[in-house]
C-alpha cells in the first residue's frame, strides 16, 4: 500500500489505520509512504512491487489530471478506484 506524501505523524496514523483494519501486518500486505517525487513514478512503483491489483480513491487522489492521464497509460495491471 502507497500511503500519500505527507508529515510523519499523518503517515504513522494511515499505517496505525491499516494495521488496525487488516489486523496484524500480513506478509502481502506493504505499506509504503510515498514521496512528493514518487508520485510522478506511481506506475513503475507499482511495476516494482510486483503482479497484483491497484486501488486508489476515486476522489482525492495525489495525481492531478495530466499526471492521472499518463498513470493511466503506464499502468500494467487492473485498477480498482474505491469512492
Amino acid at each position: 500500500m502507497f500511503l500519500p506524501p505527507g508529515d510523519e505523524t499523518t503517515t504513522e496514523q494511515l499505517r496505525a489505520e491499516v494495521h488496525e483494519v487488516l489486523g496484524a501486518p500480513p506478509a502481502w500486505a506493504q505499506v509504503h509512504p510515498l514521496t512528493p517525487a514518487e508520485v510522478d513514478r506511481l506506475a513503475a512503483l507499482a511495476r516494482r512491487r510486483g503482479p497484483g491489483l491497484f486501488v486508489m480513491p476515486g476522489t482525492g487522489s495525489p495525481l492531478v489530471d495530466a499526471s492521472l492521464q499518463r498513470f493511466l497509460y503506464e499502468l500494467d495491471r487492473p485498477l480498482l478506484l474505491v469512492r
